[in-house]
């Protein structure tokens, strides 16, 4: 390990009770960095002292990554899949890879469920009536989610 304080690193941000578990519990330094970090080429941040790497699935941890944080000790990926992530790279050097499948699952749903609400009843055309200055009152072509499974 290289001189200095063991650094988690994070490319989007963590609840506030995990960051002071980790910085006053265990005393790692932590680090927020910019999303688009690990796709800069000519990114002149240390991250020699990065142990642990906390990522999203926009960003791809590649051998090249891997270079610049010899003391990475593991890769966890908040999403679904591991895929953005070089396994068998991390395999070669010993990192664990692991991933938080659950984590945006109930974000998911919840668009998911905002989504079918918002076509069902039309709410972007009526959107964009309301801005140009008409008012519909009629629910015509609207319809309920309740009781549906398929195509209106």
């Amino acid at each position: 390990m290289v001189q200095g304080k063991a650094q988690l690193a994070f490319l989007d941000s963590i609840h506030k009770s995990a960051r002071e578990a980790f910085y006053d519990r265990a005393k790692y330094d932590i680090r927020m960095y910019h999303p688009l970090l690990l796709k800069t080429a000519n990114d002149t941040n240390d991250l020699s002292h990065v142990v642990a790497l906390g990522i999203r699935s926009s960003n791809a941890v590649t051998e090249a990554v891997l270079d610049r944080m010899p003391n990475l000790l593991a890769v966890g990926a908040y999403c679904i899949g591991t895929n953005q992530i070089d396994v068998a790279a991390c395999s070669k050097r010993g990192i664990a890879v692991f991933n938080a499948p659950h984590s945006s699952a109930r974000s998911v749903a919840e668009l998911a469920l905002a989504s079918m609400m918002n076509l069902a009843r039309g709410i972007g055309d009526h959107s964009k009536s309301m801005h140009s200055g008409l008012w519909s009152k009629s629910a015509e072509g609207a319809y309920e989610i309740r009781g549906k499974n398929s195509a209106l």
